[in-house]
């Protein structure tokens, strides 16, 4: 059963399914509204699958995912809108991870992972 938008918290991990050595950690949303739906902008991280855990890689670039669906718990689809065939580098879920150090500053978006 498909669930509506619900998104990530912010701050928290999420890693493409199927999995690979990078993960987004979500810094900002912006809700859908009518010129578009809700955004989600990221900050990517490399994924260390010894230790299960986001590290810095050297390309912490900002990213977006726009208008995620919630198809179950910590989990979200990327369901893709155009008639083109879906390029075979972008997932189509992303699951989110379970980290227990991750600290938002005060009231803005500045978030940090007590391992860096």
């Amino acid at each position: 059963m498909t669930q509506t938008a619900s998104h990530p918290p912010l701050g928290s991990f999420i890693r493409p399914v199927p999995a690979a050595l990078y993960c987004y950690q979500v810094i900002q949303v912006i809700p859908d509204d009518e010129d578009g739906l809700e955004c989600l902008f990221c900050k990517r991280f490399g994924y260390d699958p010894e230790t299960q855990r986001p590290v810095q890689d050297g390309h912490q670039y900002i990213y977006y995912l726009k208008g995620l669906k919630q198809v179950m718990d910590g989990v979200w689809k990327d369901e893709w809108e155009f008639d083109t065939p879906r390029w075979t580098c972008v997932p189509l879920y992303w699951r989110k991870m379970h980290i227990d150090d991750v600290k938002i500053a005060g009231d803005s978006a500045a978030i940090q992972l007590s391992l860096f």
